[in-house]
């Protein structure tokens, strides 16, 4: 037992990255104890229920960064037949393909509207939106799947655009 405990010391093994530094730090022992400033992590409740509750935060996260993602692609793209619009959707030779597929086959689920293509699911829906955007294709949910089909209205409507913007020589 130390008489004086104002010269007392305990030496402290800090490692580095190249090397270990040894500190010796006086104690006092009447007040805190000084390695308890040198370790990083420690537990209590309040650390047990953050770790018990990331999960969770990270799913909400992730809800939230998606909840604000389809708000930003829905803004400025009304869903509508406007002509300029169904001539952009069409401009990709896949989406042609897709809408092709769909006159053919009838109604399908976007995974087997992607089947064929190697699309991914996510990549698919996103063509399907562009479809569903410019009025050539109609989506309804069906539990977890989403069920695409063909409207035959957009595209004769197309057609009479370009015939009077474009053929109409008077």
């Amino acid at each position: 037992m130390v008489k004086d405990t104002k010269r007392c010391a305990c030496t402290v093994l800090v490692p580095h990255r190249y090397h270990v530094c040894y500190f010796r730090i006086p104690l006092d022992l009447r007040g805190p104890i000084p390695i308890l400033y040198f370790m990083v992590k420690y537990w209590n409740p309040a650390r047990i229920k953050r770790i018990r509750e990331r999960p969770e935060r990270k799913e909400q996260r992730i809800y939230d960064e998606a909840k604000k993602e389809r708000k930003r692609l829905l803004r400025g793209m009304p869903v509508g037949r406007d002509p300029e619009r169904l001539l952009d959707v069409l401009g990709l030779p896949l989406r042609r393909k897709m809408l092709g597929r769909l006159q053919k086959s009838g109604a399908m689920s976007v995974s087997k509207l992607a089947e064929p293509f190697g699309l991914t699911l996510s990549a698919a829906l996103k063509h399907v939106r562009y479809l569903e955007w410019s009025g050539i294709v109609k989506t309804k949910k069906q539990g977890r799947t989403r069920i695409c089909s063909y409207n035959p209205g957009a595209l004769p409507e197309l057609a009479r655009f370009l015939e009077s913007r474009y053929f109409n020589h008077k």
